[in-house]
């Protein structure tokens, strides 16, 4: 509402108005009425805007805090998963070219585990305890297509030729680099170190590549270059 200094300035001016044009008292009165509810309407107006303007504000503040306040939530689980990615990778490279693994060698030679072709093929009924083994050591971190694809393809060749040509494998160090285009996607670089008896050691370079779902599953899985690893190990068979 007006200040009293406007209003007696309004009333004043009513005054001299009313006087130049003979309105009478209740004709002014009705004048000044309507005058003075239009201003409290105009003012009413104003002070709803400014309301809504408050609220908007207000509204925007609280999102913009709270967008604030997740922000490090949000980076704590990128940074949970990446890591939890790193550890699956690290553990299956590890277990690859760590070795050999006795106890998968003396499974891979139990006949009990073999599939016999012949006249008749001869299967074991059920999973052996092969299956069981290496079921137990790495499906549960791969899909099961690329379970398969790492048992038959990677595994066991490295591990059995390691084991027949009587050398020992160690991982002595893993380094991952996640995709700047793909954040599932990660860059492996493996330093083996291969030595048979009293032989001066040597080291090979493997590297690859892997990709690991939401559900922390390697889905994807492949080696690119094992630095010549394959070959070292088989000219000592």
């Amino acid at each position: 509402m007006k200040s009293h200094e406007e209003t007696e300035f309004l009333d004043s001016d009513f005054k001299s108005i009313g006087t130049k044009v003979n309105l009478s008292i209740r004709e002014q009165q009705m004048l000044w009425y309507n005058i003075n509810s239009r201003m409290n309407e105009e003012m009413n107006v104003s002070n709803r805007k400014s309301q809504k303007w408050k609220y908007f504000l207000s509204f925007a503040g609280a999102i913009l805090v709270v967008v604030l306040l997740a922000l490090p939530l949000f980076q704590l689980i990128e940074e949970e998963n990446v890591d939890g990615d790193s550890e699956i990778l690290k553990e299956i490279l590890n277990k690859q070219f760590s070795g050999p693994d006795q106890e998968l060698m003396n499974l891979l030679e139990d006949p009990d585990n073999l599939t016999i072709i012949g006249k008749e093929e001869s299967k074991p009924k059920g999973p052996t305890e092969l299956d069981k083994y290496l079921e137990e050591e790495y499906k549960s971190s791969f899909t099961d297509d690329a379970y398969q694809t790492f048992i038959g393809s990677y595994l066991l060749d490295f591990q059995s030729t390691a084991h027949y040509g009587d050398y020992k494998l160690q991982a002595e160090s893993i380094d991952l680099e996640q995709s700047d285009s793909n954040d599932e996607e990660y860059m492996f670089k493996v330093k083996v170190g291969y030595q048979k008896g009293e032989i001066e050691k040597g080291y090979a370079e493997v590297t690859g590549r892997a990709k690991v779902n939401a559900k922390g599953e390697v889905y994807y899985y492949k080696l690119e270059d094992d630095g010549g690893l394959s070959q070292a190990l088989r000219s000592g068979m």
